[in-house]
């Protein structure tokens, strides 16, 4: 028995290491390491901790709030399960829509290790598809809407969060890249409009959507410019309550 248990754990250690020597070979993927915190693989902190931290923690206070201490959780765009894992650690029953599957076998091994009702659904959502989503009582959509613009254009970027919100019963945590994310994105604001305001205005027109809230302001990143002085990005985090 101890024996079995110490070759699982001799084999994820490996599995962990060999994947992130796969990743880390290539300096693009490598950014992927450093996105989130995995502590549960020995990275307690990465490039966007900060950011990630400071909606968690607003993200746990809202749901404290509405004494939302159970249910369901969809986390769109999961990634490395960050958000996921750490909302099933307290209790939530989590899914996790991710399209690339080096991230769902680290969501899967974590979910595995850390014993968490936490289940990773490898799937690239778009407008064909965004039926497949469970529903749930709280959903995370947090940095993916502009990729939706930017893949699918603003229509139908438009018709998949519809859908997540008809599948949503009680809340749904949004943020989104803003003027910082330039023409390639398409987004219908520019760099000088405020996109705040004008996402606030679009998520109030969701299908069930009750209420918007403005839930501050967090860092994203900090890109560098053409002379290497990195500045500091923030997003607006919002709160779509939901008809009951």
């Amino acid at each position: 028995m101890i024996i079995d248990r110490l070759m699982r754990q001799v084999g994820e250690y490996f599995l962990v290491k060999s994947l992130m020597l796969k990743i880390g070979s290539d300096p693009a993927e490598a950014k992927e390491l450093d996105y989130h915190p995995m502590p549960w693989f020995g990275r307690a902190t990465a490039q966007r901790s900060e950011g990630t931290l400071s909606r968690l923690s607003t993200i746990e206070t809202e749901l404290e709030k509405r004494s939302i201490r159970d249910g369901v959780v969809l986390d769109i765009g999961s990634h490395f399960g960050f958000f996921s894992l750490k909302l099933a650690e307290k209790g939530f029953f989590v899914y996790g829509a991710e399209s690339i599957r080096e991230r769902v076998f680290f969501s899967f091994l974590a979910a595995h290790r850390l014993k968490y009702n936490f289940n990773p659904i490898a799937l690239k959502i778009d407008r064909s598809n965004v039926s497949w989503l469970p529903g749930s009582d709280i959903t995370l959509c947090l940095s993916v809407w502009h990729h939706w613009v930017r893949n699918f254009g603003l229509d139908n970027a438009t018709e998949i969060l519809a859908e997540v919100a008809r599948k949503t019963k009680r809340v749904m945590f949004f943020d989104s890249g803003e003027g910082e994310m330039g023409e390639r994105y398409s987004l219908p604001y520019g760099e000088n409009d405020d996109a705040a305001a004008y996402l606030e205005n679009y998520l109030g027109r969701l299908p069930r959507a009750r209420s918007v809230s403005r839930l501050g302001v967090h860092q994203a990143f900090s890109p560098k410019d053409a002379k290497g002085v990195r500045s500091i990005v923030f997003r607006t985090l919002f709160c779509v309550e939901m008809k009951g």
